[in-house]
Parts: C-alpha cells; structure tokens; sequence
C-alpha cells in the first residue's frame, strides 16, 4: 500500500510538472544543447552528493549523540551547520572559485564544481540526516550499552541497515538541489560545452545553460523553456533509478525496519 501510494505521488507530480511547463514551453527546441551538458549535469549533481555524504553523516552522528564527543565540539559543530545552511550559493560558488580553481590549481572543471556543491549541501545533508538518526538512538542507545555494541557500529552499520531508504531519500534531496543550483557552479564549472574525458575537464551544467540561453543568446529564450523541462525531465530519471537501486539494495533492511520499530 505503501508503494502504491508514493508512486501515486510520484506520477501526480509528473503529471502537474508537464501540464504546467506544456503551458509556457511553446516551440520545443534543442538546437544548443549537446548530449555533455545533460553527462555534466548528472556527473556534477551526483559526485556532489557522493563527496557531501560523508562529512554530513559524521556532522549528524555527533548532533544527533550517536558519536559521543565533548560538548564544546557539538556546540562548534551544531553553530556551523546553521551558519552554513543559511549562506547564499553565491557565496560558496566565490569560495570554490578561490579554493579549488585558483588556490588548489584545478580550474574550472567537473571537480571544482563538485567540490563547490558539495560544500553547499553537506549543511542541508547533516541537518536532515539528524532528523534520521535521533530517533533511533534515542530508541537503542540502552540496548546497545546492554550488547555493548559501539557508537561506530551502531552509526555505520546498524542505522544504515535499519534506515536505508531514508538516507537514500536525502540524497535525493541533495542532488534535487545540487541539478537546480546555477549560482554555486557557474564560477567552477565553466562554460565548455565539449564531453567531459576526465573530472578535470571543463564542462556546462543545464541549469547554467539555460541562464545563458534566456539572457544572452538571441532568441534563445524558446529552447531555455524547452531545456526547463529537460532538467525536471533529468531530475525525475536520477530519483527513478536510485529508487529502483534502493528498493533492491534495502529490501532486506525494510523486514528489520518492521521488526525493530
């Protein structure tokens, strides 16, 4: 019933994203837009959110209390996330160019970007993966003192067995944002529009596409309309196929969800 319902959900969502863009879309044109700017996008968006997970896991076992630490670091750590998540994307695109293009020598490049991205969401990750993993140590923390099951243990095996698909979800929150954001990559990216050979190439995300389409390409602004729909269109295939990897990669862990909760 469950599945019934999200794909319910799922399809509605489609359905109003292509009535509502089918209203102002008009003409469909593509006549700019190679296959690379549909490769970067996806290689960009998911690296990020690969690169982001880990910090932002590490960041919500200390807010959450899974990793015991002194009160002080939680309070250094907590101050830091908020500070972050409220920072335009601007600002990060400025420090990415500084840092990664400049500074560390990678130019602008599917690397700069991802590492500019990735900065970007770790905040909005750990705040949600927080949300996660209260819960369940507030739930086990006395058994696993009973077990004597470590902190570690608990965060990086049990909980991800446990609450896979949550996680899961949060990553697709983080590479929703990640396709849509223009400000934080068009100052790391680049704007070549060639296929990408290596993360050290320079490549042009859609979303930065279609800015330059609207603003600066005469009578471009048909097929930025057109590329508008593209990049829901990208977007909906990128949460398609984690959910089918999800479903088969935590099928087991929904049968403990059940029997543990």
């Amino acid at each position: 019933m469950t599945s019934l319902r999200r794909n319910g959900l799922l399809f509605l969502c489609i359905l109003f994203t292509a009535v509502f863009l089918s209203c102002f879309v008009g003409v469909f044109s593509v006549q700019h837009t190679p296959l690379s700017l549909v490769l970067g996008t996806v290689y960009v968006a998911v690296g990020s959110v690969v690169v982001a997970l880990l910090p932002a896991y590490l960041m919500a076992g200390v807010l959450s209390q899974a990793l015991k630490f002194a009160p002080w670091l939680h309070r250094l750590i907590s101050y830091a996330v908020f500070l972050l998540a409220g920072m335009p994307s601007i600002i990060y695109g400025v420090i990415g160019f500084a840092l990664f293009c400049q500074l560390l020598g990678f130019g602008w490049s599917i690397l700069s970007a991802t590492l500019t991205l990735a900065l970007m969401l770790v905040p909005t990750l750990a705040t949600g993966l927080v949300q996660v993993f209260k819960p369940m140590v507030d739930r086990f923390e006395p058994l696993n003192r009973t077990l004597g099951i470590s902190p570690a243990s608990f965060l990086f095996f049990w909980i991800p067995k446990l609450r896979g698909p949550s996680i899961l979800a949060l990553m697709q929150l983080g590479w929703s944002r990640a396709v849509a954001d223009t400000a934080a990559v068009m100052l790391t990216c680049g704007v070549v529009m060639e296929m990408p050979l290596s993360v050290y190439d320079s490549v042009r995300v859609i979303s930065y596409h279609i800015y330059l389409l609207a603003m600066e390409e005469p009578g471009g602004l048909p097929e930025a309309r057109t590329l508008s729909m593209l990049l829901v269109v990208v977007l909906i295939a990128l949460n398609l196929v984690s959910q089918r990897l999800g479903a088969a990669l935590f099928k087991e862990s929904e049968s403990w969800s059940l029997a543990a909760i």
